[in-house]
C-alpha cells in the first residue's frame, strides 16, 4: 500500500523544480487513485487514456457516418448550387436529362435532403461549396 508518511519526501524530491510541480501533483493523485481502486477489485484508467479512447471512438463514428458522394454527384451538386436546371447541367456535363435527374434523386436520398434548398445547405455545411 501507499505509505502516506512518505508523502512529504515524495513531494520535496519532485518539487525541487517548480515547473514540474502541477504535473507531479496530478501524477501523484492519479497514482493514489489507482492504488486505492485496484486492490479493492476496481479498475483504473488514466484521464489521458480515457480521453484518447473517447476521441478515437468519436472520430471513427464521424468517419463512418460521413456520406460518400461520387465525383459525378459532387459535380452535379455544385451545379445545382449554382442554380442550373437539370437540362443545363446535362448540357454542361454531356449527360442526359434523365441521368441528371437520377443523380439529383440519389443526392436527395443519400443526404436525406428534401429539396434543392436543403441540398445547397448540405453543400455549404460540408464545405462542398464556399460562399464568397
Amino acid at each position: 500500500m501507499f505509505d502516506h508518511s512518505n508523502n512529504q519526501f515524495v513531494k520535496n524530491s519532485f518539487f525541487e523544480n517548480t515547473s514540474v510541480k502541477p504535473v507531479t501533483v496530478f501524477i501523484i493523485n492519479e497514482l493514489k487513485q489507482a492504488i486505492i481502486e485496484i486492490p479493492n477489485g476496481g479498475s483504473w484508467f488514466s484521464n489521458e487514456l480515457l480521453q484518447n479512447v473517447i476521441y478515437s471512438m468519436n472520430k471513427k463514428m464521424s468517419d463512418e457516418n460521413k456520406i460518400k458522394l461520387t465525383e459525378c454527384e459532387i459535380e452535379v451538386l455544385k451545379l445545382v448550387c449554382k442554380g442550373l436546371t437539370a437540362e443545363k447541367i446535362g448540357e454542361e456535363l454531356c449527360l442526359s436529362f434523365d441521368t441528371i435527374r437520377t443523380y439529383r434523386a440519389n443526392l436527395l436520398s443519400k443526404t436525406e435532403c428534401n429539396n434543392t434548398a436543403d441540398l445547397v445547405m448540405y453543400a455549404i455545411k460540408n464545405k462542398i461549396i464556399e460562399i464568397n
